[in-house]
This record gives structure tokens, C-alpha cells and sequence, in this order.
């Protein structure tokens, strides 16, 4: 009889616990999400810059470089990924270095959860900022996985993310992915003072057909 009474009281807490949970959690594809969770690119970069929260480069161990841009000042704007301890895990990474190669300093931009990874592959300035693309995907399975783009703009100076733009392909209506190559041409600063991102997209639904465009997105930079 006791025993069934102390069942019936460890049960009574359960529930009470249970009942504090507050808000119930959403599982996305890459596990669990809160149920409020962008699904912005976009939006979840400039949340993250808006509460001056960028990802420190200090919880990040190894930086892998996809490419450098020399610019105007001697200075290098290095773009590429920064990779976890375990090496399970990737951000978007930029790093700043001067004219004798010195890293004067390494930012990771923010991942939403509902991205899998994301790395920076090309880099322009204008003035006092840097304009990087970052190119995300949402899954790890290549087959099932979107690849969206995105513009970060970042002070030169420090790194720290002042917005960003998403890169959308005009009039397409459909699911796809789209990514550029590595071409220093295909991201550029035009002479009306926008930022020309020329790239690739397949249909989700079609991947075996390939199609190309070209993107302009207005930051009111100086060229």
C-alpha cells in the first residue's frame, strides 16, 4: 500500500514539472528549434548585430580561408569558415590582416538553427565597410539541401556586422538553390553604387537543369 501511495506522489510531480515547461519546442531537420525560429538568413543576422552579439572566433579553434581580396589600403579581407573543436560544426568567418600578413582581427557572423552551415566566399569595400557573401545551406544532405546568399555588411575597422541583404533570384517562384562561384568577378561593386552578385540556381524539383542570373542589391555605398 505504501509502495502504490509513493508511486502515485512521484507521479503528482511529474506532472507538476511538466507543466512548468513553458513554451513546447518545434523539431526542425536539424533537431530541436524553438518554436519562434526564422527562417531568415537574413533576419537572424541582423537580430544577431542589432543586440551586438556576434559569434566570437574564440569558441572556434581552426580557420579555413576560401579566398582573399586585397584592397585599396595594402590591407588583406580573407573570407572562409570557422570550424569547432570537435570539427563537426562550421560558421561564415571573415578576417582582417595587414600589409604584413598580421591578423588585426577575425569575426564569425552569426548561423541561424535552421541552417545547417554557411561559409563567406567573397569580400568587397567601400569607405569604412566590407561587403561579404555568405552563402548557407539548410541541410546537410547535399540532394535535399537549399543554398541561400546573403550580404553582410561589416565595419572594416572592427568587424562588427552592421545589416545584411538577402540575394534573390528575380522571378522564380519555385523552391531552389543557388550558389556563386569563386570568380572575384562575380561580386562586384557597380558603377551606380551597388553590389552585382552573378551566380548560378538549379529548381528543387528539376536540380538536373542548371540556370544563371544576375543580382543587384542596394547598400547606398561609395565607389
Amino acid at each position: 500500500m505504501i509502495i502504490f501511495k509513493l508511486l502515485g506522489f512521484v507521479m503528482l510531480l511529474i506532472f507538476l514539472v511538466a507543466c512548468r515547461q513553458g513554451e513546447p519546442m518545434e523539431v526542425g531537420p536539424d533537431g530541436p528549434r524553438d518554436s519562434g525560429a526564422s527562417l531568415s538568413l537574413g533576419q537572424a543576422i541582423q537580430e544577431d548585430a542589432k543586440m551586438d552579439a556576434e559569434a566570437s572566433s574564440d569558441d572556434w579553434v581552426s580557420y579555413v580561408s576560401y579566398a582573399s581580396t586585397k584592397l585599396k589600403d595594402g590591407q588583406l579581407c580573407s573570407t572562409g569558415i570557422l570550424i569547432d573543436e570537435d570539427g563537426m560544426q562550421q560558421r561564415p568567418a571573415v578576417e582582417m590582416l595587414d600589409r604584413n600578413g598580421a591578423v588585426l582581427w577575425r569575426n564569425a557572423i552569426a548561423l541561424p538553427m535552421d541552417f545547417y552551415q554557411a561559409r563567406a566566399t567573397h569580400c568587397v569595400a567601400s569607405g569604412p565597410d566590407l561587403f561579404v557573401l555568405v552563402q548557407a545551406d539548410t541541410q546537410s544532405v547535399q540532394s535535399l539541401s537549399q543554398t541561400m546568399l546573403e550580404v553582410v555588411r561589416l565595419k572594416s575597422a572592427s568587424g562588427k556586422v552592421v545589416s545584411s541583404q538577402s540575394v534573390a533570384v528575380s522571378d522564380v517562384h519555385a523552391a531552389y538553390s543557388a550558389w556563386v562561384e569563386k570568380e572575384v568577378s562575380n561580386f562586384i561593386l557597380i558603377a551606380n553604387g551597388s553590389l552585382q552578385v552573378s551566380g548560378h540556381y538549379k529548381l528543387m524539383a528539376a536540380p538536373e537543369q542548371i540556370f544563371s542570373f544576375v543580382a543587384r542589391i542596394d547598400f547606398d555605398v561609395n565607389i
